[in-house]
């Protein structure tokens, strides 16, 4: 695995320059058709949709874990 260390840590590298451009990008247009409170509400949204992705998915791996810890316990 460690042939592909250096392809890997490029290709992330490459993304995340990307993202940061297509954000700066996307932003400029948003602060010419909207202006800066259009930018910061797109922001706070796509941020607060992304605090639910996060809790959901932990609220999932929660409920997975305590199912799992029910299934090890003797039913009589």
């Amino acid at each position: 695995m460690s042939r592909w260390r250096a392809a890997m840590s490029g290709a992330g590298t490459m993304g995340r320059a990307l993202s940061w451009s297509a954000t700066a990008l996307a932003g400029g247009h948003l602060v010419t058709s909207l202006g800066y409170g259009g930018l910061f509400l797109a922001g706070a949204a796509v941020t607060a949709a992304g605090a639910c992705l996060f809790w959901a998915g932990g609220r999932r791996r929660e409920l997975s874990a305590t199912t799992a810890a029910s299934d090890r316990v003797p039913r009589r």
